[in-house]
């Protein structure tokens, strides 16, 4: 699969669509969490079809699709020297477990494609190789939907942390906003701005509740993400002195 192109993954997507028929029809036994999806109610019913045999090939077709996908996203996890460098940094970022669920599905893709060419060169005999084809797509089916489940997890986690509107308006701020103590004084911030607005403090008297009070801290913060970026561009000390003043009196 690490050389195969755009034509030979297509091919592949048709035989484990009918794999999938195969094993449904065959009534194989798969390990959990492999299911039979095209035995489904509610996934024929998603088909639009009235025929149920038609919406179980349908189920499964498209099912083979979505399985060539993962696997072509293993292969670029696994082989990250044939992706951008910018791939390669969001790679970086996944767990080790991932990676390692990746490898195991491409092995069991090879030991599928063997079973396979044992089945078509009828190397052995038929039981036999049947038996050796059920063994491997039901290794393949289960490690699949694992590195599935644990690619949408971390993908998600992924997106969630860099699409946090307040995240980039927080951390451009952090710079620049002054603790302001007792006696009116100010003094550099060592935590993200983002801790000290929205965490409680111990010493304050509670708040009450407000149900516009996070729209004030995204505001908030927002202007201070605007001060930072403006005393960045014009940059010098006096920009920065008196983009600190403006935060101060925001924050106050």
């Amino acid at each position: 699969p690490e050389v195969w192109g755009s034509q030979r993954w297509a091919q592949f997507a048709v035989v484990l669509g009918r794999l999938r028929t195969l094993a449904n029809l065959a009534n194989w036994q798969l390990p959990a969490p492999a299911v039979h999806l095209s035995r489904d109610p509610e996934a024929l019913a998603a088909v639009g079809l009235d025929d149920p045999v038609a919406a179980a090939a349908a189920v499964d077709a498209a099912e083979g699709a979505v399985e060539t996908r993962v696997l072509r996203v293993a292969v670029r996890v696994t082989a990250p020297r044939q992706i951008s460098s910018e791939a390669q940094a969001l790679v970086g970022k996944l767990s080790p477990e991932l990676i390692r669920l990746a490898r195991m599905s491409l092995a069991a893709v090879k030991a599928v494609c063997s079973a396979l060419e044992r089945v078509l060169d009828e190397d052995g005999s038929p039981e036999a190789c049947m038996e050796a084809l059920c063994d491997a797509y039901g290794a393949h089916a289960a490690g699949l939907i694992s590195l599935r489940r644990r690619l949408g997890q971390e993908v998600n986690s992924l997106l969630e942390s860099t699409q946090d509107p307040l995240a980039n308006a927080a951390e451009a701020a952090s710079s620049l906003v002054p603790r302001i103590s007792a006696d009116g004084s100010t003094s550099p911030v060592h935590r993200p701005v983002s801790r000290q607005l929205l965490e409680p403090q111990a010493e304050e008297a509670p708040v009450t509740d407000d149900s516009f009070q996070a729209l004030y801290q995204s505001s908030l913060l927002s202007s201070i993400a605007m001060l930072a970026e403006r005393a960045r561009a014009t940059g010098g000390r006096s920009a920065e002195a008196s983009a600190s003043e403006e935060v101060a009196a925001l924050v106050q």
